[in-house]
This record gives structure tokens, sequence and C-alpha cells, in this order.
């Protein structure tokens, strides 16, 4: 206190403290100002999703799965629409009691195959990125696997948790003109049996380019055309398909006609 006291009644001190204190307060104050200048600004909001004018996005998602509350979150890229910064569309594909998955696009190279992963286990969340577009989750039950798919028609049987490949095949048949429906695909319990459907269904649709239905045997990795004869479901496929395990078939229902293709 007496050497306070001291510095404040020498003048010749006192001037320099308040200088350099002075100093000090318009640093800082300057600094602030500058730092929040710079921070971005939100741009869109949607869903789980933000976008912020630097371009980048974030995905936060609340959980409170038997009364234990978590916030996930994580930072991706926003999507970039001629300029114009937009938050990411978010897809559910379905949760457990220790996993919740959901697919989000981007403006990358990969915009049909982003990942949002929430180990509610570990209490993180993680996002993956494959080369495959995520068609459909196979495992309804589990919520394990998904079905990759590509435009050159490559088929894959992937891991939502690390993006394993378990399986991959590629039908021939399919191309940019026959695409591969996998939002439409039917598979057996064990994931060893899937019918994948590929082609058209246009008026203008001509034998080359009809829907076809194709049997992968993933344990023997062969692949079988299964198109039942005069097959004409058209887009009544996406209403009915189902694997019946007591019989190992899968049934088709088109037209409101339950099972009138058996494959």
């Amino acid at each position: 206190m007496k050497k306070l006291q001291k510095i404040l009644k020498n003048k010749k001190l006192l001037y320099p403290i308040l200088i350099i204190f002075v100093l000090i307060l318009i640093i800082f104050t300057l600094s602030f100002l500058l730092y929040k200048k710079q921070l971005p600004k939100i741009v869109d909001i949607k869903e789980k999703a933000v976008a912020y004018s630097d371009g980048s996005a974030g995905i936060v998602a609340w959980d409170n799965f038997n009364g234990n509350y978590t916030v996930y979150n994580a930072k991706v890229d926003a999507l970039n629409d001629n300029g114009q910064y937009l938050a990411p569309d978010l897809k559910y594909r379905g949760g457990t009691w220790d996993r919740v998955v959901y697919s989000y696009n981007s403006s990358d190279n990969t915009p049909c195959g982003n990942i949002f992963y929430m180990d509610r286990d570990k209490k993180v969340a993680r996002t993956l990125h494959s080369d495959f577009c995520i068609a459909k989750t196979l495992d309804e039950h589990d919520i394990k696997y998904f079905l990759g798919t590509k435009y050159t028609g490559e088929i894959a049987i992937i891991a939502y948790s690390d993006l394993e490949t378990l399986a991959t095949i590629k039908i021939p048949y399919a191309s940019s003109e026959k695409p591969i429906w996998g939002e439409m695909v039917a598979s057996n319990w064990e994931l060893t049996k899937i019918i994948i459907p590929v082609g058209t269904y246009d008026k203008g649709t001509t034998e080359d380019t009809k829907l076809r239905l194709f049997l992968w045997d993933v344990e023997a990795g062969t692949l079988e055309d299964k198109t039942p004869a005069n097959f004409n479901c058209m887009e009544k496929i996406r209403y009915g398909r189902s694997y019946n395990y007591d019989d190992d078939n899968f049934y088709i229902d088109c037209y409101n006609e339950m099972g009138k293709y058996i494959l």
C-alpha cells in the first residue's frame, strides 16, 4: 500500500503507468472488435443444421435417449449454390439403443455419401464420407449396414460406423440410362441375398432399358437376373417388395396384388 501511495505521488512514474494502461485498454478493445468483426454470420438455418458466411456449416442434434440428454455436433462444409451458402439437409437413417445415423448432402465430390454418426455408448459424434451413395439401410433393426451405389453400376454393403466394406459387385446392366433403384432393394435378414431393381419404367421404356430385378448372392458373389416373365410392375414395386424368412422367398406386390411375383 505504501509503495502504491509513493507511485501515485510520484508523477514521473504515474504518467508512464497511465499511458501503458490506456494502450493496453486500446489494444484489447481493438482486438475484441476485430475478432467480433471476423466471426462468421449465420446465413441459413435448417433442422439440426446451420450455415455460416465463411462457407462452413454445423450439425447439432439433441438426444434424450432413456432420459440421458446429450448434444452431438460436428463441423462440415456448407452447400455452395452459386456463391450462396446453405445448410445441409439431414436424412434420418435409423437408430438403436447405441447409435443414431443420419446422412447429409454436400457440394463436394461425394454429395450423397456423407454420414453423421451419433455413438450413444461413447457419447460422441463423427462424420464419415463414402465414395458410394447411401441408397438404403439394409438391416432396419440394427442400423449397421447400408447399400451403397455408384452410377457406374457398382454396389456395396458398407458399415455405417467405420465404412468397412463387407461385399461389392458390379451390375453390367446398370448405366446412367438404367439407374439402380437402391431405395427399393429387399434383402434377407442375414444380408446374404439382395434383390436390386435396375432400369426404367417410363412410358418410352424399351426392352433394353426396362426395369429388371437382379438377385445378388453375397456369399457366392454372383448376380442373377430374376425378372419374372411379362414383368409389368412399373412404379408400383416401390410399395411392395419383401422377404419371407419361412420360405426363403422374395415377394413383389404389383398393382395392389399381394405377392403377384415370387422370386
